[in-house]
């Protein structure tokens, strides 16, 4: 449950940013990517709802991890034209003690 909590709590602030991102309109040439971050961290939290519920193998975990990571990477390079390895190494981290505390 706590684990849950926080993959949840990660992916709802990711998707807050997101949005903010949008409405602000700082990323006009880079919608798509902001798109496709936001449809990775919805799809996250929907995949942890789901296993709040019933369980869950553990390739949907990977699966919506990767593709957070994927889009994270997107969003950087594209959006904000850097990468910090220091960010996706903290968010490895959320999702593997999150997933040792489902």
């Amino acid at each position: 449950m706590i684990g849950s909590s926080l993959i949840i709590l990660y992916g709802m602030v990711s998707v807050l940013g997101a949005v903010g991102i949008l409405i602000k309109g700082s990323a006009k040439s880079a919608v798509g990517y902001i798109y496709l971050f936001l449809l990775s961290h919805i799809t996250l939290v929907v995949i942890t709802l789901y296993a709040l519920c019933k369980p869950l193998n553990f390739i949907w975990y990977i699966i919506g991890f990767l593709t957070c990571l994927i889009s994270r990477w997107l969003n950087g390079k594209f959006v904000f034209g850097w990468n910090n390895w220091l960010h996706y190494f903290i968010v490895a981290l959320i999702f593997t003690v999150g997933y040792f505390l489902t």
